[in-house]
């Protein structure tokens, strides 16, 4: 099944957006590094998991001034449990945090 997406970037004061097509999707960081670190093709992931690909070169970015819009994050936990004050302390500056972030939309 093929997903495709249209990001938007500025380059430089220019607005830009390009049609991306892919073929292979997955939600897990450690299959993703697998794709792209294994020659799959080029991918959106995170940088922690692929320091060292970076550091040794074998792992490049391609577009390095290029964004994605925000992502929502979500934070679940079963509502009938008494939440431990590090979670709830956690959750409520996800909270803060989520409020105070660009949408993505403008």
């Amino acid at each position: 099944m093929q997903r495709s997406s249209t990001p938007r970037t500025m380059v430089g004061a220019y607005p830009v957006s390009v049609n991306l097509v892919s073929t292979v999707a997955a939600d897990e960081v450690p299959t993703l590094h697998r794709l792209v670190g294994g020659g799959t093709g080029i991918g959106v992931i995170s940088r922690y998991p692929c320091e060292s690909e970076f550091k040794t070169e074998r792992l490049v970015y391609v577009l390095p001034d290029w964004t994605l819009p925000a992502a929502p994050l979500l934070l679940v936990f079963p509502s009938r449990w008494q939440l431990a004050p590090a979670v709830r302390a956690f959750a409520d500056l996800m909270g803060e945090i989520g409020a105070e972030a660009p949408s993505g939309n403008e």
